[in-house]
């Protein structure tokens, strides 16, 4: 360890040693710079002068390394400069060096405030929920910051705050949007921000104590206004949808209704004599059979033709008949 800083500190000596220039190039480090980052170059550290314009051009772009954090500063002596400029591959050829014992390089910054961040990631959730998920009629939504990000040390430079929802919009749960830090079109950091979004909807629910059995009826049902979102997807806005159901359970009163809860009336019971409907274009035939399972209107039930003895399916109607989805033959 102690040869390789021997040896740097002798580069750094024949580096900076004052030479003649046939160019008349003088490189003279500042005590005291500021860089923009994220990687510094020798024009910002140091004065660069002489006879070639090209040459300056090409010197003082040369990168020697990164910056300090934004808003921080390092301290450098011509030991750590001299490590640098060899590191860079340039030609240092013919300069002449003024370098201080030490200089300090400050790198640029600007404050994002967390409040500004929060903001861009909440204008990105209200885009979404009006454009990948619209709200319907009746619907509202709120959107409540849990908590403000703390203020950011960024570099210098143009901002853009790109915000996304990687797990998309929670209603049961926070929802948690990333918002990207860029300055001049370069990634800087990303900032998680949670929020508590709510959608609200008028929702069916229960009058009064509905008893296992029973067949619901509007005096059961009334509407209220709910958070839907720890509801799931099988709650009811539209009263007409529940009446006539009948509950597979007891439901106290209050209670926000959902089809779980709920099971179509059986219009045809098992055993019971059913009326067979089969159509044959415009024509219309009918049979008397058995049915051989329970059914609520629209449900498929087997029933058994008591002419024929054939067992067929069907689809169980309004006025307590069984259309026949298949064979016409069903009433032979």
């Amino acid at each position: 360890m102690g040869g390789k800083l021997i040896g740097a500190w002798l580069v750094a000596l024949l580096l900076f040693a004052p030479v003649a220039s046939a160019e008349g190039i003088t490189i003279a480090v500042l005590q005291d710079s500021t860089v923009q980052g994220p990687v510094m170059t020798l024009g910002e550290i140091a004065e660069v002068n002489g006879d070639n314009p090209a040459r300056l051009k090409t010197l003082r772009e040369v990168k020697i390394g990164a910056v300090a954090a934004p808003g921080t500063s390092l301290t450098m002596t011509p030991e750590m400069l001299g490590a640098r400029l060899i590191a860079s591959g340039a030609d240092f050829t013919g300069v002449t060096w003024d370098v201080p014992r030490s200089f300090r390089v400050v790198t640029a910054s600007q404050i994002v405030g967390g409040q500004r961040i929060a903001d861009a990631a909440k204008s990105f959730i209200e885009k979404s929920i009006g454009g990948s998920r619209p709200l319907s009629s009746g619907s509202s939504v709120t959107i409540s910051l849990l908590e403000t990000p703390a203020d950011l040390t960024a570099p210098r430079g143009k901002l853009e705050l790109i915000a996304q929802i990687p797990a998309g919009i929670r209603h049961s749960s926070p929802t948690l949007a990333v918002v990207s830090v860029r300055t001049d079109g370069r990634p800087y950091t990303e900032v998680t921000v949670r929020f508590e979004v709510k959608r609200y909807e008028d929702v069916i629910v229960a009058a009064n104590t509905i008893d296992t059995g029973d067949s619901l009826s509007a005096p059961d049902l009334r509407i209220e206004r709910a958070d839907v979102g720890p509801l799931g997807n099988l709650y009811f806005t539209d009263a007409a949808k529940a009446i006539g159901m009948t509950a597979r359970r007891p439901i106290p009163r209050g209670t926000v209704l959902n089809s779980s809860m709920l099971t179509s009336t059986l219009v045809i019971k098992r055993g019971a004599t059913v009326q067979i409907v089969a159509k044959v274009g415009d024509m219309q035939v009918g049979a008397t059979g058995q049915a051989l399972n329970d059914g609520a209107v629209g449900d498929l039930v087997r029933v058994q033709n008591l002419d024929t003895k054939k067992i067929i399916t069907g689809r169980v109607q309004a006025d307590a008949t069984v259309l026949i989805m298949k064979s016409p033959a069903a009433g032979r």
